[in-house]
Protein backbone atom coordinates (compact mmCIF):
# COMPACT_ATOMS: atom_id res chain seq x y z
CA UNK A 1 0.00 0.00 0.00
CA UNK A 2 1.38 3.35 -0.96
CA UNK A 3 0.54 7.04 -0.91
CA UNK A 4 1.45 10.13 1.11
CA UNK A 5 0.71 8.27 4.34
CA UNK A 6 2.69 5.12 3.49
CA UNK A 7 6.48 5.37 3.44
CA UNK A 8 9.34 2.95 3.60
CA UNK A 9 12.95 3.68 4.56
CA UNK A 10 13.99 4.52 0.99
CA UNK A 11 11.17 7.03 0.66
CA UNK A 12 11.99 8.56 4.04
CA UNK A 13 15.61 9.03 2.98
CA UNK A 14 14.53 10.77 -0.21
CA UNK A 15 11.68 12.86 1.17
CA UNK A 16 13.65 16.09 0.87
CA UNK A 17 14.31 15.37 -2.80
CA UNK A 18 10.71 14.49 -3.59
CA UNK A 19 9.19 16.69 -6.28
CA UNK A 20 6.27 18.75 -5.01
CA UNK A 21 2.99 17.92 -6.70
CA UNK A 22 -0.21 19.77 -7.52
CA UNK A 23 -3.30 17.87 -6.43
CA UNK A 24 -6.82 18.83 -7.50
CA UNK A 25 -9.97 17.29 -6.02
CA UNK A 26 -13.04 17.73 -8.26
CA UNK A 27 -16.32 16.93 -6.52
CA UNK A 28 -20.01 17.70 -6.93
CA UNK A 29 -20.98 19.16 -3.57
CA UNK A 30 -19.33 21.35 -0.91
CA UNK A 31 -18.65 18.50 1.56
CA UNK A 32 -17.69 15.74 -0.90
CA UNK A 33 -13.94 16.43 -0.92
CA UNK A 34 -13.83 16.35 2.87
CA UNK A 35 -15.79 13.08 3.06
CA UNK A 36 -14.07 11.11 0.31
CA UNK A 37 -10.57 12.61 0.12
CA UNK A 38 -10.06 14.93 3.09
CA UNK A 39 -7.37 12.82 4.70
CA UNK A 40 -5.53 12.36 1.42
CA UNK A 41 -5.51 16.09 0.73
CA UNK A 42 -4.17 16.74 4.23
CA UNK A 43 -1.48 14.08 3.72
CA UNK A 44 -0.36 15.76 0.50
CA UNK A 45 -0.23 19.15 2.23
CA UNK A 46 1.92 17.67 4.98
CA UNK A 47 4.41 16.69 2.27
CA UNK A 48 4.41 20.22 0.91
CA UNK A 49 2.21 19.59 -2.12
CA UNK A 50 -0.19 22.22 -3.43
CA UNK A 51 -3.79 21.11 -3.02
CA UNK A 52 -7.00 22.55 -4.42
CA UNK A 53 -10.67 21.65 -4.35
CA UNK A 54 -13.14 22.39 -7.13
CA UNK A 55 -16.79 22.13 -6.10
CA UNK A 56 -19.27 22.02 -8.96
CA UNK A 57 -22.50 23.13 -7.23
CA UNK A 58 -23.87 25.52 -4.57
CA UNK A 59 -21.36 28.31 -5.26
CA UNK A 60 -24.23 30.81 -5.18
CA UNK A 61 -25.90 29.56 -2.00
CA UNK A 62 -25.40 29.76 1.75
CA UNK A 63 -23.31 26.58 1.55
CA UNK A 64 -20.49 28.59 -0.01
CA UNK A 65 -19.43 29.79 3.44
CA UNK A 66 -19.26 26.19 4.64
CA UNK A 67 -17.21 25.25 1.58
CA UNK A 68 -14.75 28.04 2.35
CA UNK A 69 -14.49 26.89 5.96
CA UNK A 70 -13.92 23.27 4.95
CA UNK A 71 -11.27 24.17 2.38
CA UNK A 72 -9.53 26.35 4.92
CA UNK A 73 -9.38 23.45 7.38
CA UNK A 74 -7.93 21.27 4.61
CA UNK A 75 -5.46 24.07 3.77
CA UNK A 76 -6.58 23.80 0.15
CA UNK A 77 -7.36 26.42 -2.49
CA UNK A 78 -11.09 26.52 -3.26
CA UNK A 79 -12.68 26.91 -6.69
CA UNK A 80 -16.43 27.03 -6.14
CA UNK A 81 -18.63 26.86 -9.24
CA UNK A 82 -22.35 27.58 -9.25
CA UNK A 83 -24.04 24.86 -11.25
CA UNK A 84 -27.41 23.56 -10.13
CA UNK A 85 -27.52 20.84 -7.53
CA UNK A 86 -29.39 17.68 -8.60
CA UNK A 87 -29.20 18.81 -12.24
CA UNK A 88 -25.48 18.70 -12.96
CA UNK A 89 -24.76 17.83 -16.61
CA UNK A 90 -22.21 18.12 -19.38
CA UNK A 91 -24.21 21.03 -20.80
CA UNK A 92 -24.58 24.65 -19.65
CA UNK A 93 -20.87 25.46 -19.64
CA UNK A 94 -19.79 23.04 -16.92
CA UNK A 95 -17.00 21.50 -19.00
CA UNK A 96 -15.65 24.90 -20.00
CA UNK A 97 -15.75 26.18 -16.41
CA UNK A 98 -13.84 23.19 -15.07
CA UNK A 99 -11.38 23.37 -17.96
CA UNK A 100 -10.50 26.88 -16.85
CA UNK A 101 -9.82 25.60 -13.32
CA UNK A 102 -7.58 22.90 -14.79
CA UNK A 103 -5.64 25.49 -16.79
CA UNK A 104 -5.07 27.50 -13.61
CA UNK A 105 -4.15 24.58 -11.36
CA UNK A 106 -2.25 22.40 -13.89
CA UNK A 107 -2.68 19.34 -11.63
CA UNK A 108 -0.39 16.34 -11.53
CA UNK A 109 -3.06 14.37 -9.64
CA UNK A 110 -6.85 14.57 -9.95
CA UNK A 111 -9.22 12.95 -7.46
CA UNK A 112 -12.89 12.78 -8.41
CA UNK A 113 -16.09 10.74 -8.26
CA UNK A 114 -16.43 7.16 -9.49
CA UNK A 115 -18.05 6.69 -12.91
CA UNK A 116 -20.58 4.24 -11.40
CA UNK A 117 -21.37 6.28 -8.30
CA UNK A 118 -24.90 5.94 -6.99
CA UNK A 119 -25.45 9.74 -6.99
CA UNK A 120 -26.33 11.27 -10.40
CA UNK A 121 -24.43 14.49 -9.65
CA UNK A 122 -21.36 12.43 -8.80
CA UNK A 123 -21.52 10.54 -12.09
CA UNK A 124 -22.02 13.79 -13.97
CA UNK A 125 -18.98 15.28 -12.24
CA UNK A 126 -16.85 12.42 -13.55
CA UNK A 127 -18.12 12.95 -17.11
CA UNK A 128 -17.46 16.68 -16.84
CA UNK A 129 -13.97 16.04 -15.46
CA UNK A 130 -13.09 13.66 -18.27
CA UNK A 131 -14.27 16.11 -20.92
CA UNK A 132 -12.56 19.08 -19.23
CA UNK A 133 -9.20 17.27 -19.10
CA UNK A 134 -9.31 16.90 -22.87
CA UNK A 135 -10.57 20.43 -23.49
CA UNK A 136 -7.86 21.97 -21.30
CA UNK A 137 -5.21 19.53 -22.58
CA UNK A 138 -4.52 18.85 -18.91
CA UNK A 139 -3.20 15.38 -19.70
CA UNK A 140 0.09 17.04 -20.67
CA UNK A 141 1.01 17.19 -16.98
CA UNK A 142 -1.47 14.72 -15.53
CA UNK A 143 0.30 11.76 -13.96
CA UNK A 144 -2.50 10.25 -11.88
CA UNK A 145 -6.30 10.27 -12.18
CA UNK A 146 -8.29 8.51 -9.44
CA UNK A 147 -11.90 7.72 -8.61
CA UNK A 148 -12.89 7.94 -4.95
CA UNK A 149 -15.15 5.79 -2.80
CA UNK A 150 -18.89 6.38 -2.45
CA UNK A 151 -21.77 5.91 -0.03
CA UNK A 152 -21.26 2.55 1.69
CA UNK A 153 -18.94 1.70 -1.24
CA UNK A 154 -21.99 0.72 -3.31
CA UNK A 155 -22.54 2.01 -6.85
CA UNK A 156 -24.60 1.16 -9.91
CA UNK A 157 -22.24 -1.63 -10.93
CA UNK A 158 -21.75 -3.11 -7.46
CA UNK A 159 -19.09 -2.53 -4.82
CA UNK A 160 -16.33 0.01 -5.28
CA UNK A 161 -13.02 -1.81 -5.70
CA UNK A 162 -10.17 0.39 -4.48
CA UNK A 163 -6.65 -0.36 -5.71
CA UNK A 164 -4.81 2.57 -4.10
CA UNK A 165 -4.90 3.27 -0.36
CA UNK A 166 -3.80 6.27 1.69
CA UNK A 167 -3.05 6.03 5.40
CA UNK A 168 -5.01 8.92 6.90
CA UNK A 169 -4.78 7.89 10.55
CA UNK A 170 -2.69 10.89 11.57
CA UNK A 171 -5.04 13.24 9.70
CA UNK A 172 -8.24 11.71 11.02
CA UNK A 173 -9.25 14.38 13.54
CA UNK A 174 -8.53 17.12 11.02
CA UNK A 175 -10.56 15.31 8.35
CA UNK A 176 -13.55 15.00 10.68
CA UNK A 177 -13.25 18.67 11.66
CA UNK A 178 -13.41 19.63 7.98
CA UNK A 179 -16.55 17.53 7.51
CA UNK A 180 -18.11 19.13 10.59
CA UNK A 181 -17.61 22.55 8.98
CA UNK A 182 -20.65 21.74 6.82
CA UNK A 183 -23.12 22.32 9.62
CA UNK A 184 -26.22 22.40 7.40
CA UNK A 185 -25.68 18.84 6.15
CA UNK A 186 -26.00 16.78 9.35
CA UNK A 187 -22.23 16.19 9.30
CA UNK A 188 -22.18 13.78 12.24
CA UNK A 189 -23.92 11.23 10.03
CA UNK A 190 -21.23 11.55 7.37
CA UNK A 191 -18.51 11.34 9.99
CA UNK A 192 -19.97 8.06 11.21
CA UNK A 193 -20.26 6.66 7.68
CA UNK A 194 -16.72 7.57 6.61
CA UNK A 195 -15.34 6.36 9.94
CA UNK A 196 -16.80 2.92 9.32
CA UNK A 197 -15.63 2.76 5.71
CA UNK A 198 -12.13 4.07 6.35
CA UNK A 199 -11.67 1.85 9.40
CA UNK A 200 -12.54 -1.17 7.26
CA UNK A 201 -10.07 -0.11 4.57
CA UNK A 202 -7.47 0.61 7.22
CA UNK A 203 -7.87 -2.85 8.72
CA UNK A 204 -6.93 -4.33 5.37
CA UNK A 205 -3.84 -2.11 5.23
CA UNK A 206 -2.73 -2.65 8.81
CA UNK A 207 -3.49 0.92 9.90
CA UNK A 208 -6.35 2.56 11.78
CA UNK A 209 -7.86 4.55 8.93
CA UNK A 210 -7.29 4.57 5.16
CA UNK A 211 -8.99 6.25 2.22
CA UNK A 212 -9.39 4.15 -0.91
CA UNK A 213 -9.17 5.16 -4.56
CA UNK A 214 -9.27 3.42 -7.90
CA UNK A 215 -6.86 4.45 -10.63
CA UNK A 216 -8.30 5.45 -14.00
CA UNK A 217 -6.29 4.30 -17.04
CA UNK A 218 -6.73 7.68 -18.67
CA UNK A 219 -4.83 7.99 -21.93
CA UNK A 220 -4.31 11.22 -23.84
CA UNK A 221 -1.52 12.55 -26.03
CA UNK A 222 0.37 9.32 -25.53
CA UNK A 223 0.46 9.73 -21.75
CA UNK A 224 -0.82 7.02 -19.42
CA UNK A 225 -1.80 7.61 -15.80
CA UNK A 226 0.58 6.33 -13.13
CA UNK A 227 -0.29 2.97 -11.60
CA UNK A 228 -0.55 4.15 -7.99
CA UNK A 229 -0.17 7.22 -5.81
CA UNK A 230 3.26 5.84 -4.89
CA UNK A 231 4.59 7.83 -7.83
CA UNK A 232 4.14 10.95 -5.72
CA UNK A 233 5.95 9.92 -2.51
Amino acid sequence: YRGPGFTDQLEENNVQERARRRVLAVYAHPDDAEIWAGGTLLAHRELGDHTAVCVMTHGDTARHAEAKHGARLLDATLHHLSFQDRALALANGAVEALAEVLRRERPHIILTHWSADSHPDHRATWEITRAAILLAEAERELAGLFWSDTYNSLGESGLFAADSFINVSDMWKAKLAAIMAHESQHPADYCAMTSNQCALLGAGCGVRYAEGFRRVPFIGRGHRAAATLNEFC
